[in-house]
């Protein structure tokens, strides 16, 4: 594939997709570019069925947000159309399978030389989820001790606040946490106070 093709394919891709997505939702590509205009930017019909038929040679992104917002998808769908293609040309001369493709471009490689922002915030969700799935209320937890219930939970939050650290460290913009990660510290604290307390009783037992 030749550095003039590759954009070019990528986009009828692209082009198909949204295609297949505006029969899916049975509009006409008229009504496909009055929904654009609702959302924000109309985009002429005649661009939509250029684009749809393959005869655009790449897509603004602007274009590409609005385009998924009226077609009720996300733009990483356009893209890297799992129920569509088995691969995406990706950097000239490699096809990528389109799963790996949309795993890249969502920010959810994980193999990179440093951690990057977007895969840092989702960990950090991941586990303050976790975090509140602790709670005492949490229908997860009627099988568990409090004891049990109290040390997942503890470390749970341990790991919030090691990724809030980790963040940062590299200068990344701190996702929101409750009272400011107030509740995950007074946690930590609860567990670092207690381990003291053992420790103390098992040192006078010596």
């Amino acid at each position: 594939m030749s550095q003039n093709d590759w954009p070019t394919t990528w986009t009828a891709i692209i082009g198909a997709t949204v295609k297949a997505r505006r029969k899916e939702l049975g509009w006409t590509a008229r009504e496909l570019s009055e929904r654009c205009a609702e959302v924000g930017h109309k985009i002429p019909r005649s661009v939509i069925a250029n684009l749809e038929n393959g005869r655009r040679e790449g897509i603004p992104v602007h274009q590409l947000a609005v385009l998924a917002r009226a077609l009720v998808t996300s733009p990483v769908e356009l893209l890297f159309p799992v129920d569509q293609v088995e691969t995406v040309p990706m950097f000239l001369h490699r096809d990528w399978p389109v799963f790996m493709g949309a795993e890249w471009f969502s920010g959810r490689v994980e193999d990179l030389d440093r951690p990057q922002p977007l895969t840092l915030w989702r960990r950090h969700f991941r586990a303050m989820d976790v975090f509140h799935s602790y709670d005492r209320l949490h229908p997860s937890n009627a099988r568990l001790s409090d004891e049990e219930r109290e040390r997942r939970r503890e470390s749970a939050a341990s790991e919030v606040l090691r990724l809030r650290e980790q963040m940062e460290l590299e200068k990344i913009p701190l996702p929101p946490a409750e009272d400011d990660g107030g509740d995950l510290r007074a946690v930590e604290l609860a567990k670092s106070v207690r381990e003291r307390v053992q420790q103390e009783m098992h040192d006078a037992q010596g």
